[in-house]
């Protein structure tokens, strides 16, 4: 293993960092250790964060440019759906193991077969 001038040999063949990175990589262990307490605000209200310390006001900053998604309507047995310029149509059916629930699938069918 090479060392680096300035820099420690340490018992189990790592070598230290030199004193001139050793403060810097204390604050990124630091701030790690933080985003997961940090997280949840910051997706709650990414504006509160926008001026931050990096990286925490790089990923606010992020996370406000996603646009919000509304959930897709619930499909109906028979509803018929292009995809890619195909038709397709929804046929719902009892899948075992899945507690009940009932599973879609997609089939291409004929017209005016079911």
């Amino acid at each position: 293993m090479t060392s680096t001038p300035g820099s420690a040999r340490i018992a189990d063949g790592w070598t230290e960092p030199p004193a001139r990175v050793a403060h810097h990589l204390a604050a990124v262990a630091a701030m790690w250790q933080e985003l997961p307490h940090v997280l949840p605000k910051i997706i709650a209200a990414p504006e509160d964060f926008f001026d931050a310390a990096a990286p925490m006001g790089e990923i606010a900053r992020r996370l406000a440019a996603i646009p919000e998604v509304a959930a897709p309507p619930p499909s109906s047995d028979g509803e018929v759906e292009v995809l890619a310029g195909t038709e397709f149509t929804h046929r719902f059916v009892d899948a075992p193991g899945d507690g009940g629930d009932r599973a879609v699938a997609l089939r291409r069918e004929r017209p005016g077969r079911r």
